[in-house]
């Protein structure tokens, strides 16, 4: 009996070591393709080899387990036995012995250590099945859900469980329900941080939890929320990132109104911080957004981030956040007199609209551009929305404004 464990882990630690230099020999052919195609197929010849050895060895760990299953069912660690062979099962994607070696560990050993890892382990495949069968999505929830019966730190598995029920419910719809499993799964980080992994998995929670608060949560309540959950101990800079990380996902979905409660709220709050002029630089370029017709309203936002810009670069503030500030600034002011003017110009062989007051409202915003930069500074801004080539210079700027004025004048 001892023999054929021995030999069965011995082929775990083969099977281990070719994994390994299959994704290194894999590695290095995808590094290889373009430069040396020889020598990225000499990698995944390697590569092939590592996988021949892998599930060779891994048939043979099964084997030797499968043998004491057979000939010692007394054996004391039978329970470890059974679930290392349900896991090479597994690993070999032989799902259907995976689930009976799981039930019969769980029927003939119902006090094991390993009992959560069973409940775990059916948690997944369920889970893995669900994203091609949603009907699988009750049943994963159920397994995790018997995983959390058995409290930390002798389940070691419970803060994950918890993680994975928060995608459950996710995919469900069920925000609320994802939102208290990511919870779980951080407060699970915070009281068990000895064990391993638990963390990082509470980090992982951290960001995992902003887009499910982005359907379900209310703006102006996520500083509450965050802070309770983002690790800060002293000061809020988690909950200050974390709700920064909201703002943004509310602008990438295009929830822009709720973005702008969100960024005036975190502008209250962060008041002498080195970020509040990006944070009114999210809130006019969703002013932009979500009013595009309205320019009134789009100028009147421009004019407030031109006034922030002057305020906090005479603040107390580190250089970089003042380049950056005087960098947002510039680009929205310029980019935004600029689709104006072509607005009322026309490019490329169409006709602009020819609008006086479009026309004005460019020369306007140019002039801002002028009045604020000086050359030295606009030169070392960069325009990431625009072709390099046709980046602005404070000279085109000049140029275009005069343009536009005279327009202006003569109409």
């Amino acid at each position: 009996m001892t023999l054929a464990r021995r030999l069965a882990e011995a082929y775990v630690e083969l099977e281990a070591a070719a994994f390994r230099d299959k994704t290194n020999a894999e590695m290095e052919r995808d590094n290889l393709k373009k430069a040396n195609p020889q020598g990225a197929g000499q990698k995944q010849a390697l590569a092939n080899q590592a996988d021949q050895v892998m599930k060779s060895a891994r048939n043979q760990a099964i084997k030797y387990y499968t043998l004491v299953k057979a000939d010692y069912p007394d054996y004391a660690q039978l329970d470890e036995v059974l679930y290392y062979l349900a896991y090479e099962h597994e690993q070999a994607s032989d799902y259907k012995n995976a689930r009976i070696i799981y039930l019969e560990l769980k029927d003939k050993r119902p006090n094991s250590k390993y009992i959560p890892n069973v409940y775990l382990a059916f948690g997944e495949l369920f889970f893995n099945e669900a994203q091609g069968d949603p009907s699988k999505w009750d049943l994963a929830a159920q397994a995790y859900e018997n995983v959390i019966k058995y409290p930390p730190p002798g389940n070691k598995v419970y803060g994950y469980a918890w993680y994975k029920l928060g995608y459950v419910a996710w995919n469900k719809g069920e925000f609320e329900k994802a939102l208290n499993a990511f919870k779980k799964t951080i407060d699970f980080g915070k009281n068990f941080s000895q064990l391993p992994g638990a963390t990082k998995l509470a980090d992982t929670a951290r960001k995992d939890i902003i887009p499910v608060y982005a359907m379900k949560g209310d703006p102006t309540q996520a500083y509450n929320f965050f802070h309770n959950i983002s690790g800060d101990t002293d000061g809020n800079d988690k909950t200050f990132k974390m709700m920064d990380d909201l703002g943004n996902n509310y602008l990438d979905t295009g929830h822009y109104p709720e973005g702008i409660l969100l960024y005036k709220d975190l502008m209250n709050r962060d008041k002498s911080g080195d970020k509040i002029c990006i944070y009114q630089a999210h809130i006019t370029e969703a002013t932009m957004a979500m009013k595009s017709s309205n320019k009134d309203a789009i100028k009147n936002e421009v004019d407030q981030q031109v006034k922030l810009y002057k305020d906090f670069a005479a603040g107390n503030h580190s250089a970089e956040s003042k380049q950056e500030c005087a960098n947002k600034t510039a680009s929205i002011t310029a980019e935004t007199a600029m689709s104006w003017h072509l607005e009322a110009a026309g490019s490329n062989g169409q006709r602009g609209t020819n609008d006086p007051k479009t026309k004005t409202l460019a020369a306007y915003l140019y002039k801002k551009v002028v009045d604020t930069f000086d050359a030295k500074q606009f030169a070392s801004f960069t325009f990431p929305r625009i072709v390099k080539d046709d980046w602005p210079t404070i000279y085109k700027i000049c140029l275009l404004y005069t343009s536009d004025a005279a327009d202006e004048r003569s109409s």
